[in-house]
This record gives C-alpha cells, sequence and structure tokens, in this order.
C-alpha cells in the first residue's frame, strides 16, 4: 500500500499535541501570574456562575482538551463506520459472486476472486491501522492529560480514563464485526474455488485422540486485534454447534451485529489434578519421557449431573521416541466423576468402564467404545497410582479458527486466562469447586497474557505468523503451560522448580507475590542465568535447560557468584517483558590475558574436529549393521550409530557454544570465567563411550548373538520325549515340526513324518508328567505323509502333509481331518482328505474373527524354494468349514508383504491365530513375530538357541492360555526336542497387546 493511501486512511486524526501543549503554557502562566483576561473572566462568570480563579485560568485547556477528545472520537468512528460498510459491501459481493459463478466463464470467475481477495487483504491492513492509530493517539492523550495535571492540578486523567473506558476507544464490536465478515468473505471464496459451498465436505468432528505439533505465542491485549484478523483471513472461524457463513444474512451483514467475544467465543474451564505432593507437575516440568497431564474439561457453564464433561489425558514423549506427544479424551457424565476419584475399590473391571464411556456416547461404534474404555482404565490407574486430586482450575474465552473439513491447521486465541486454586476450598459433596462455592480472593489470579496456539497436524505454520511476530503482536512462548503456571502459583511450598516465565517482567511480580521468602531469594540470584532468555524481543531460542528454573539447590548462587552481580546484567536491559528489545551500554575493552582471547577462535575448530571422529565412527558401525543384519544386533548397532551422531553434534555445538561465550567475555572485558572446566570430564566420558562403542561392535559379530535356552525349573522345562530302545521311536525317527494342545483331554499333539503323538499337557505340575510316555495317536503308511502342521478345529484335528505332486508335477500339498476314535480311546481316524494347490505347505492356522476375514478361514503358509529367501513365503486363504465331499477347496492368496519386512528368509514354520492376532513363527530367521488385523507388527521376539549349529530348526510353536498364566510350546526339528516356556510380561487373558516377554532362561 503506498504511502499516499495509508496517510488518507486516518485523515484528519493526527492530535492537536503542540496547541494542548501551548494552551497548558498559557494555563501554567496564568495561574502563576495571578492575572486571568478580563473577557475570559467575564464569559466564564456569564456562563458558569461560581467558579474558582482556578478554574476559570484553567478552563481554555479544558474546554481545548474536551473539544480534541470528542473530535478524535468522531474521526475514529467514522473510520470504523466506513471500514464497515466496506467490508459488508463486499461480503455481498463475495455472495453474489458464489451464487453467480455457474453463469460465469473461469476467468471472469478467477479475476473476481483475485480482486476480492485483494480487497479484503485492503480491509484487514485497514482495520490493524487504525486500531494501532487509536492507541498510539490515545497513549498521546493520556500523556497530555498526565501533564495537564502535573502543571495545572486538574483530573484530566480521570477524565480521559472515563472517557477510554467506552466506545469507541472500547472496541467491543466494530473489530470483531470485520472480523466475521472477513472470515466469512474468505470463506466465499475458498467455497468458489471448491466449484460450489461445502461440496464433498464435512462437518469436522474433535476426535478422541490429538497428535499435532503446538506453537504457543503470548499475545498483550492491544495486539489481539490485529493477531484475529489475520488468523480470520487464513481460516474461518470455527464455533462449535455452527457450521458455514457466520453473518446470519449475508445480504444485509449488519443484522445480527454483535460482541465478538461474547457471540464467536467459547468459554472452556479446565480443572487440572495432581497428587498432593505435585507428581505430575514435577515430572512434567522436566518434561520427563512419558510425562502425563490430567485434567476435566467443560464448554461454557459447568456440566449438571446427567451432562457429559470430557476427561483429557496428555502424554509427553521426547523427540527420540517414535510415538508424538499425543492428547487423548474420553467424555463420562458429570456425576461419575466422585465415583473416578474414590480409589477405595481399585482398578476398575473392562466392562464398568465400558458401562460409564457408554452412559456418556451412546452413538459411538464399537471400536471408539474400545478405545475410549482402554483411555478410562488407564486415567482410573492413574487416580488409583498417584491419589489424584483437583489442584488448579483454568478458565478462559476461547476463539478457534479451523476449516470445518479437516484439523490439518488450527488456531486459538485464549483471552481473560485466570487460574484458580481449587484446593483452598473442601467439598465432600463436590469433586470441585461449585459455582456457589464461597472463595478466597487470592486464589484467582489472572495471567498477563492472551495466548495464541498454533496447531499443526501436517506441513508448516502459515506465513503469516513471521508478519505479527515481526510487528511484535506476539512472541514465541515455547513448552507456555497453564497447568505449570497455575500449580506453580497456588502451591508455592509444594513444587521445588518454577516454569522459565516466572521471571518474565509482567509474571515476575505475581510469582513474587506468592513465593515464599526463600523462593523470593532464588529468583533473584537466578537472573543471570536466564537473562539471554527474557530480554528475546521475538522468540525464545534457548534450550531444555532453560525452560524452567531450579529451586530445589544453591545452583543459581554458584552461578551468581560466578558471573558477579547478577544485576548488572539485568540493567542492560529495557523494561517491558518479550516485548522489550536489547539495549547495551558502550564499555571499554579492559586488558585481559592474552592467551585466552587469542584461544577463542582455535578452540571450535578442536571441538568440531572431535564431533566429526564421532560421526566416522558411527558410519563405521552403520556399516556394520548392514552387514550383520538385523537379527544379528544390526538394530543395536544402528541405535548405537545414531547415539554416536548425537554425541558429535552435541560436541561440536559444545564447542561453538564455548567459543561465543569466551567472545562473549572478551566483549564485556571480564578478567575471568575464560576456564572450562566442564568440557574435559564431558570428552573424557565420550571417549570412553566411542572405546565401548567399538569393543560393542565388533562383539557382535560372533556367530551366535542369540541367548541360549537353558533349564529352569517351573520356567523353561524341556519334555523327555520318551526316544530310544524303551520308547516308540528312535531320535532318527522322531522330528516333531507341529504342536497343538487340545484342553479337553489334556493332551499335547504333536506331528512328526508320518505320525501324531500326544503326552501330558500339564508339564509344569510335576516330574512324573514330564517324563510321561509318549502315546502314539495315528500313524499313517511309512513314507506316505511328510506332516508339517496342526490345528485344532472344534474337537476336529486338521494336519498338512507337503510332498505332493498334481499329474504334471507341480508341488501340492493335503489337509487331512482327523476325529477322535468313538470308542473313547485316545486314537485318531481319518475322516477326509482334500488336496490344494499350496505346494509344500508348512504351516496352517484358523480364525473366525470377522476383523480379519469375513468368513471363517483357514490360513496355509507355503515355501515357494525360490532362489532369493526373501521371496519364500506363499500365504493362501481357503474358506472353512472345506467342502464335505473332499474336493479340493478354491484358494486365495493373501499379500505377504506385511509379514515379511526386514526378513532375509522369509520361511514360516509356524502360525496361530491368539487373542485377535496372528502369530508366526520364521524358522530360518529366528523370530516369532505378532500381527494385528490390519496387518501391523505389534512385537518381535528373537528366539533363543538352544542346540548349537540347530538354531534354525525351530518348527512348531503353540501359545497356550492357563488362566492368568501365558505358555509358549517350542519344537525343535532336529535335533527332537519339546520345549514349554512360561513367559511374563503382559500375560492376562484376551489381552491383544501381544506385550508378554521371554523369562530369562529363553533369552529375555
Amino acid at each position: 500500500m503506498s504511502e499516499v493511501t495509508r496517510r488518507s486512511i486516518f485523515a484528519g486524526s493526527s492530535i492537536a499535541s503542540v496547541a494542548l501543549e501551548a494552551e497548558i503554557d498559557d494555563c501554567y502562566h496564568r495561574l502563576h501570574s495571578g492575572g486571568i483576561l478580563m473577557n475570559t473572566a467575564a464569559s466564564n462568570a456569564e456562563g458558569y456562575g461560581n467558579r474558582t480563579a482556578h478554574q476559570i485560568a484553567v478552563h481554555p485547556f479544558i474546554e481545548a482538551f474536551d473539544a480534541e477528545f470528542n473530535r478524535l472520537a468522531n474521526v475514529l468512528t467514522n473510520h470504523k463506520d466506513a471500514i464497515e460498510s466496506s467490508a459488508e459491501a463486499l461480503l455481498k459481493n463475495a455472495d453474489g459472486l458464489l451464487r453467480s459463478r455457474d453463469k460465469m466463464s473461469d476467468t471472469a470467475v478467477s479475476n473476481q476472486l483475485s480482486e476480492t481477495r485483494r480487497l479484503a487483504t485492503v480491509l484487514e491492513d485497514k482495520t490493524i491501522r487504525i486500531n494501532a492509530e487509536a492507541m498510539k493517539t490515545e497513549k498521546e492523550l493520556r500523556r497530555i492529560a498526565f501533564l495537564a495535571d502535573t502543571k495545572l492540578r486538574t483530573a484530566c486523567v480521570d477524565q480521559a480514563d472515563r472517557q477510554f473506558s467506552k466506545e469507541p476507544w472500547v472496541d467491543k464490536v466494530s473489530t470483531g464485526h470485520v472480523v466475521k465478515i472477513l472470515s466469512d468473505i474468505f470463506s466465499f471464496i475458498r467455497d468458489i474455488e471448491d466449484k460450489g459451498r461445502d461440496k464433498g465436505a464435512e462437518e469436522w468432528k474433535a476426535p478422541a485422540s490429538f497428535e499435532r505439533v503446538t506453537t504457543k505465542y503470548w499475545v498483550k491485549d492491544e495486539a489481539l486485534p490485529e493477531v484475529l484478523l489475520k488468523s480470520a483471513c487464513e481460516l474461518p472461524i470455527l464455533v462449535y454447534g455452527r457450521s458455514g457463513i457466520l453473518t446470519e444474512n449475508p445480504k444485509d451483514p449488519s443484522e445480527g451485529k454483535g460482541e465478538f467475544w461474547k457471540t464467536m467465543a467459547s468459554p472452556i474451564s479446565s480443572v487440572y489434578f495432581d497428587s498432593d505432593s505435585m507428581d505430575l507437575y514435577k515430572e512434567r516440568i522436566k518434561r520427563s519421557e512419558g510425562a502425563q497431564l490430567f485434567r476435566v474439561r467443560w464448554y461454557g457453564d459447568k456440566p449438571r449431573n446427567d451432562e457429559v464433561i470430557y476427561l483429557e489425558l496428555k502424554t509427553h514423549h521426547e523427540c527420540w521416541i517414535n510415538n508424538k506427544s499425543v492428547k487423548e479424551r474420553v467424555g463420562i457424565v458429570q456425576r461419575n466423576m466422585l465415583t473416578l476419584m474414590d480409589i477405595s475399590d481399585g482398578q476398575w473391571t473392562s466392562d464398568f468402564a465400558k458401562t460409564l464411556v457408554i452412559e456418556a456416547s451412546p452413538d459411538d461404534n464399537e471400536a471408539e467404545i474400545e478405545a475410549s474404555t482402554a483411555l478410562l482404565l488407564e486415567i482410573r490407574a492413574l487416580f488409583c497410582r498417584l491419589e489424584l486430586r483437583p489442584c488448579v482450575r483454568t478458565s478462559y474465552t476461547r476463539a478457534a479458527f479451523q476449516s470445518s473439513k479437516n484439523n490439518e491447521l488450527r488456531l486459538t486465541i485464549d483471552r481473560d486466562i485466570t487460574v484458580i486454586d481449587e484446593t483452598s476450598v473442601r467439598n465432600d459433596g463436590s469433586w470441585c469447586i461449585e459455582d456457589n462455592d464461597n472463595v478466597p480472593i487470592q486464589s484467582f489470579l489472572k495471567v498477563p497474557y492472551s495466548v495464541f496456539e498454533v496447531k499443526v497436524s501436517g506441513g508448516l505454520g502459515p506465513i503469516f505468523l513471521e508478519e505479527l511476530q515481526e510487528s511484535n503482536a506476539i512472541v514465541e512462548a515455547p513448552k507456555f503451560s497453564k497447568f505449570l503456571t497455575g500449580a506453580s502459583l497456588h502451591n508455592a511450598n509444594k513444587v521445588n522448580m518454577l516454569p522459565w516465565w516466572a521471571e518474565d517482567p509482567l509474571f515476575e511480580p505475581i510469582f513474587k507475590m506468592r513465593q515464599n521468602t526463600r523462593f523470593s531469594k532464588k529468583i533473584e540470584s537466578s537472573k543471570a542465568l536466564n537473562a539471554d532468555l527474557l530480554v528475546s524481543p521475538t522468540s525464545y531460542r534457548g534450550d531444555t535447560s532453560k525452560e524452567s528454573l531450579d529451586l530445589s539447590s544453591n545452583a543459581f548462587d554458584l552461578v551468581a557468584a560466578e558471573e558477579g552481580n547478577s544485576s548488572a546484567r539485568g540493567d542492560n536491559t529495557k523494561k517491558g517483558g518479550l516485548f522489550g528489545l536489547i539495549n547495551l551500554r558502550s564499555r571499554h575493552h579492559a586488558k585481559t590475558d592474552n592467551g585466552k582471547p587469542t584461544a577463542a577462535p582455535r578452540s571450535p575448530a578442536r571441538w568440531v574436529t572431535v564431533g566429526s571422529l564421532f560421526m566416522l565412527v558411527a558410519a563405521l558401525i552403520y556399516t556394520q549393521a548392514i552387514l550383520v543384519g538385523p537379527y544379528g544386533g544390526g538394530l543395536a548397532l544402528m541405535r548405537l550409530g545414531n547415539a554416536l551422531i548425537g554425541c558429535g553434534l552435541v560436541v561440536a555445538i559444545y564447542g561453538i557454544a564455548m567459543y561465543y561465550r569466551r567472545l562473549d567475555l572478551m566483549v564485556k572485558a571480564k578478567p575471568y570465567g575464560y576456564a572450562d572446566s566442564v568440557g574435559p570430564a564431558v570428552l573424557a566420558a565420550f571417549m570412553v563411550a566411542l572405546l565401548g562403542s567399538f569393543i560393542y561392535a565388533y562383539y557382535l559379530q560372533f556367530p551366535y548373538p542369540h541367548a541360549p535356552l537353558r533349564a529352569e525349573p517351573g520356567v523353561c522345562v524341556k519334555r523327555n520325549l520318551d526316544l530310544g530302545t524303551n520308547g516308540a521311536f528312535s531320535t532318527l525317527q522322531f522330528q516333531p515340526s507341529s504342536i497343538s494342545i487340545d484342553r479337553k483331554r489334556n493332551l499335547m499333539l504333536i506331528s512328526s513324518l508320518d505320525d501324531i503323538v500326544a503326552y501330558p499337557s500339564d508339564i509344569f505340575a510335576d516330574d512324573a508328567t514330564i517324563n510321561a510316555p509318549m502315546q502314539l495317536l495315528h500313524q499313517f503308511p511309512r513314507g506316505s505323509e511328510d506332516l508339517e502342521a496342526m490345528e485344532i478345529i472344534n474337537g476336529t484335528i486338521y494336519v498338512i502333509s507337503e510332498g505332493k505332486k498334481d499329474s504334471t508335477g507341480k508341488d501340492q500339498s493335503d489337509i487331512i481331518e482327523l476325529e477322535w476314535s468313538s470308542s473313547g480311546e485316545n486314537i485318531l481316524e481319518v475322516t477326509n482328505r482334500w488336496r490344494i494347490d499350496s505346494g509344500n505347505a508348512e504351516g496352517i492356522a484358523f480364525t473366525s474373527d470377522e476383523d480379519w476375514f469375513s468368513y471363517p478361514t483357514l490360513i496355509v503358509s507355503a515355501d515357494e524354494n525360490t532362489l532369493d529367501p526373501r521371496d519364500r513365503l506363499s500365504l493362501d486363504a481357503y474358506e472353512f468349514p472345506l467342502p464335505a465331499n473332499g474336493t479340493s477347496p478354491v484358494e486365495g492368496h493373501l499379500n505377504n508383504k506385511f509379514f515379511i519386512n526386514g526378513l532375509k528368509d522369509t520361511k514360516v514354520g509356524e502360525m496361530q491365530f491368539f487373542n485377535g492376532n496372528l502369530y508366526m513363527l520364521f524358522d530360518n530367521s529366528k523370530v516369532i513375530r505378532a500381527f494385528a488385523p490390519n496387518g501391523i507388527m505389534l512385537n518381535e521376539w528373537v528366539l533363543p538357541v538352544s542346540v548349537a549349529e540347530f538354531d534354525k530348526q525351530w518348527e512348531g510353536m503353540y501359545l497356550d492360555q492357563n488362566g492368568d498364566e501365558l505358555y509358549l510350546h517350542l519344537s525343535l526339528d532336529s535335533p527332537p526336542e519339546v520345549w514349554s516356556i512360561k513367559l511374563g510380561g503382559v500375560t492376562t487373558p484376551n489381552s491383544e497387546t501381544a506385550q508378554w516377554s521371554l523369562p530369562r532362561c529363553a533369552g529375555g
């Protein structure tokens, strides 16, 4: 916009400061001279009755001041009215363009859109400038009023306060009206660009789980209009319960005109919980991995008994963790909060929690209910573990900006933020402070800033943020937390660490008021440490050590002693908080030790060289990781390489930081502080770690990185197979390939070549069970079968026999059905047989879970015997039950790429569906993997080694749930062995998490 155009916007709004100051001087001289012009005295006496000489002397200024005040108010009102009128006209045009879009050419529409966008941007700029001019004018009028009160003993300051508390100086309607109209104009533009309003769009619904990158900014009250206008041009205003255009009648936009913060914003209240010892606060302020924050939130008035409130659990994850920080929420009925807080009955059952979820959200689908139930149980466990109680409440008014079609970008502005001490009033009949409770006034504290949050779920933030930062309208406030603010202010004697913003000039008086003497001294002594953070004009760029002030030790006193008087550094900065600028005093350079300053330039080069050495070693370890593969220690090596890269970066950054620290000392002519007492110790520790990394990397080259399997009574039990002279088979004749458990008969069934045998299943009962003799259930003619896998379905046994061929020589397999003998003896009889095209079949698994398939299905894993072992696996699906007449079932192929990622050999020896997940034993890769129905791998376990050189011979696997205990049965093909292992970790029934673990005797 040109300077001429800018001047024309504010024509007539320049304040007559010189004239008013001249009038003050004239009145001042009249007062001190004791003389008043005759006509002035006469006119005052005639028009105003009895006045004192002082009132008559200052009346000319009072009259001029009132006239100028009224003139400027009228000018400001006219400007705002003109902008509102222009905005309303532009909205009408945008509405008309949308309605006539189909009748216009694409070129004409494009031109009209460009012009509409340009005019809307001009209106935005005009509104921002008028608000800025109004603030500038107000400041100048207040200066004149103060000058008059000082020199003339008037009451102009009080008069100005009264005037500035009314329209047009208090902008309750105008700017908000323009914000709403601009939001609608840009919504029209987006609708036209999308070729039709709301085409293919659904109204956005807040999800139960949020994963977003949030950046927080502080905003002063005078900058709120600019932030609102910029946000409205970027995204439409989001008002819950309303969709589409917010102007009630686009043809007459002045209808429904009201205060923005009452009509377009939502009051939000949140009650944060913590333990009596502030455990959540302490973990949250340290930003510990997994630190959690729990709150109860509602919108508008506090919900009554049967209304829904939202429980929200925030979990922080560090950047080096694969999981992002996440916010999850679940709704419950308000009257159930006391039940949640009453931990006398311990942890809830899943059914009870599910009942509470359904009561609050009866329309949710099953998946949403299950997820909400799991979250509610997690929250309940947190209550039981920490004995949570209400700690602090926050209340504020929020304006939100977001597309109704997605949540990729969300902007929110929180205004009038108040933190309330929830511990000040205790009412056993309510879980938090009620509206009618009598609360001490000191329990209420107002945050000195509004908070602007930019939440991005993908991509970059909006460009206008840079403009707002450059204009000082917003200042980045990383990690700012309403909870940490309120909890630290209202629990001063329970916390040993304050948030970093406790030293911000606008926050500092509030914190000092709430802290006791011990804390106040600590805050004073810590200023030297955080001065560089607090005077930043646009944003904070400190590291995590500057996100909080530690009050638990004498750390800050030591810092102050080393740096000298901490207040000296503070004197170099202007007041004004984050919005002030650095003002450095000029200094003369004092003489310093010649060796110390000249060493500064050489220091970073040395550190960077050491950092490069770490990165070189990391590259060598990465190479070694590729050679040994992911299951030969490669994953551990990759993590080690990543750690070394991190060490290298730390060393390099530390060197640069030390360089600039010394440079700063030189500029400030400090004769001390050049010594680095920490760096050498850190470097020595890193070098020891580097040496250990070399040893560890080459240790992993040994041929058997897998742990040995060793017998341990009651945990890792090796079964006596009854082979040899007195047994049914010799060691060379027995080749166990598959295991199944028949709980009804308490038998462990094992297939081996032509035979199916059984042992007692309760192997952990006693030694007699371990040594029980083998039972021969069925024996096929010698050499006729090669049994590889077995599955029990409704008491019927199905076995896979490989090595079959069709008339063309193509590899095939048989599925054989066996039933228990009607005589009651433990004997199996063949009842059916099917030929399938799955050649060299190795595994079989059955499921009727509709999360996997829409009909009961048998999955068969076959070995393709390809040259590339990564392509060996073939997964085929057969609809169950199989054809009754024994005809070959129809084969369907599955996408095996979900299951073989990262494996060098994809041969599968055994499969099993268990607790809704598919478990696959990859014998040649020596791992067991668990998969969810969506193909996502849930977990992976590395198999132990029972016999050296035969670590790839694990052929059979069966997970067996017995009460709350979970067992893993493994069969070794050669030499023949059967092991039963009691698992640790999550072993409860129906657990779908696949988070069990192997015991130490099996490499766990």
